[in-house]
This record gives C-alpha cells, sequence and structure tokens, in this order.
C-alpha cells in the first residue's frame, strides 16, 4: 500500500522531523484500523513501517508491542514496551503492558 499524500497532524510528539512524523502516520491509521479487526500480523507491518519513518513516537511502539504480544511474541513486545517507556515513562499502561509480556514470558 502506498501513501501518497502527507498531512500535517496536531498532536506532533515535539521531537525529530515533523515530516517524518507526519509520513508515519498514515501507516500507523492503516494498522490501527487492522487491530481493530484482529488482523494483528498486518498491523504489525505498518507499524514497523511507521516506526522506520518516525522512530520517536511512543504511540508507534505501544501498538507494536500490542500486536506483538497478540502474536505471542512475547520478548519482542517487552522490547516494543520498553521502547516506549524510554520516550514516555510516566503511562501507568505502557507499565501494565510491559508487565503482562514479562508475565506471559515467566520473568
Amino acid at each position: 500500500m502506498m501513501f501518497s499524500s502527507i498531512a500535517i497532524a496536531d498532536d506532533f510528539p515535539g521531537t525529530g522531523s515533523r515530516s517524518g512524523w507526519s509520513e508515519a502516520l498514515p501507516h500507523y491509521n492503516v494498522a490501527n484500523k487492522y487491530m481493530a479487526r484482529g488482523l494483528y500480523g498486518d498491523a504489525a507491518q505498518h507499524l514497523e513501517q511507521a516506526i522506520s519513518l518516525y522512530g520517536q513516537d511512543p504511540d508507534f511502539y505501544i501498538n507494536y508491542g500490542v500486536c506483538l504480544r497478540k502474536l505471542e511474541s512475547y520478548p519482542d513486545a517487552e522490547a516494543a514496551f520498553k521502547k516506549a517507556i524510554s520516550l514516555r515513562n510516566n503511562d501507568w499502561e505502557v507499565w501494565s503492558s510491559l508487565g503482562s509480556a514479562n508475565l506471559k514470558q515467566k520473568l
């Protein structure tokens, strides 16, 4: 799927390239649609693309971690949640998701 138009959104995280973030948003939005349908593999692919375009939005990593956890790729989910925490460490839901990924690994 190609995304030819770039949309500038208002919720820019404030670090890195605003244009990179704007290019990543369509992939993030498509991933969210796949997640809503339970298509976590497809969603993960779009989130990987979003992260490759802009790796400084914690929400990209949070959703990527959720997809990986649903796909039972627990070590990778743990890494995604840790990256999200490194970008925004005051979100209790991310910490909870990290704990869930660790429990699945019996750490």
